[in-house]
C-alpha cells in the first residue's frame, strides 16, 4: 500500500458552500445539473455544499465528483428528511455602528460593507445617527 504523498489542508483542496433551497424544492432538484447552472463556473471537483430547505423538508451535504460540459455528478454525504415546518432565521443584529476615527471624531459605518454614512461627528451624534439609521431600516 502506498502512503499518501499529497496531504494538504482541506481548505486548499476544496471549497465549502452553504445554500438555503427555496420552499417546495425537492431534494432531487438540488442534485441535478440545472439547479447549479448560475454558479457552475465557481464549482470545482471535490467542493462540498451544505443545503437546507427553507421549508424544512430536508437538510443535506453533497460533494461534487465530476464536471462535464453537460452534467455535474454529486455524492450525497449526508441527507436528513422530515417535515419540521418553515425555518425561521433569527432577527439580524444592528446594521450600523459608531466607530472612533481618532481625536474625538466618530463616524457611522455599515457593519457588512464598511461604508461610512456619516463622518466627523461627536460620539453622541454618531450614536444618535446609528439609532436613526436602525429605525429607518426597520420601517423599510
Amino acid at each position: 500500500m502506498k502512503s499518501p504523498y499529497n496531504l494538504r489542508l482541506a481548505e486548499h483542496g476544496r471549497n465549502r458552500y452553504f445554500v438555503v433551497a427555496e420552499p417546495d424544492t425537492p431534494f432531487s432538484a438540488v442534485t441535478g445539473t440545472e439547479y447549479w447552472a448560475h454558479v457552475r463556473g465557481k464549482l470545482q471537483v471535490f467542493d462540498v455544499i451544505e443545503i437546507v430547505a427553507a421549508d424544512g423538508s430536508f437538510d443535506a451535504e453533497i460533494r461534487l465528483l465530476s464536471i462535464t460540459p453537460t452534467k455535474l455528478t454529486w455524492r450525497v454525504l449526508r441527507k436528513t428528511e422530515g417535515s419540521i415546518g418553515e425555518i425561521v432565521k433569527p432577527a439580524a443584529g444592528p446594521t450600523y455602528k459608531a466607530v472612533h476615527r481618532g481625536r474625538g471624531s466618530y463616524a457611522v459605518q455599515h457593519q457588512t460593507t464598511g461604508d461610512l454614512i456619516a463622518d466627523g461627528l461627536t460620539k453622541e451624534q454618531a450614536e444618535a445617527e446609528v439609532a436613526k439609521a436602525e429605525i429607518e431600516k426597520q420601517a423599510a
